[in-house]
């Protein structure tokens, strides 16, 4: 899939060649912010936040293996498959340097494995919606929520998937769809990149990355 930045009209959007998964910077001087998505995101999802931080942080954003602009494999969707991926990448953002990590729901567990593994990397973790429960039960009744969508990925999976694989991995009518969940805070754009993934990271990821962790 081809690599676009995620905006260029309030702020450039700069992709980096640094690893496995696609990635982008917005600011050019400051300190170093590393924002990692949650379920069925992309890196767009923080675009307004990273906008604000740009005029003196540089901020990178990332897509995890399986969503957005990342490759697409049918299997490595553990919190350890992620995070080999995501390590992988941050290794070649980081160098030398340390940076923030910033990570929301099911993408915390992903960026808490990079930090056990390189601790000397990171100045601090930011948690956002951190998909932390104390019994798999417990995770499940938070998901059902009160979005539908949600409840199917608990309640009724054969609709899900079967949703999922009429809707999501980049199909035609999707830019209309996600126009009816857009909002002021969500733009389109953002919502289109929530389908921008296949039933197995969506689900592979929910089990390893929400349910389970």
């Amino acid at each position: 899939m081809p690599i676009a930045p995620a905006r260029t009209d309030a702020a450039e959007w700069r992709p980096l060649d640094v690893g496995p998964l696609a990635t982008w910077q917005v600011g050019e001087r400051g300190p170093l912010v590393i924002a990692v998505h949650g379920l069925a995101e992309s890196g767009r999802y923080w675009r307004g936040i990273a906008e604000r931080l740009a005029a003196d942080h540089r901020v990178v954003t990332v897509d995890l293996l399986g969503f957005g602009r990342s490759p697409w494999p049918q299997l490595g969707y553990t919190v350890e498959g992620h995070a080999d991926a995501l390590g992988q990448t941050l290794a070649g953002v980081l160098g030398g340097e340390t940076g923030l990590l910033m990570a929301h729901q099911a993408g915390m567990p992903v960026a808490m494995a990079c930090v056990e593994s390189r601790p000397e990397a990171f100045t601090a973790v930011v948690g956002i919606g951190t998909p932390w429960y104390r019994t798999p039960l417990e995770a499940r009744r938070a998901l059902r929520g009160p979005w539908w969508l949600t409840r199917w990925l608990v309640e009724h999976q054969g609709r899900a998937r079967l949703l999922c694989k009429t809707l999501c991995g980049g199909r035609p009518v999707v830019p209309r769809v996600a126009r009816l969940f857009a909002t002021e805070h969500l733009p389109a754009d953002v919502v289109e990149d929530a389908f921008l993934h296949h039933w197995d990271s969506l689900s592979q990821t929910l089990a390893s990355c929400w349910t389970g962790a």
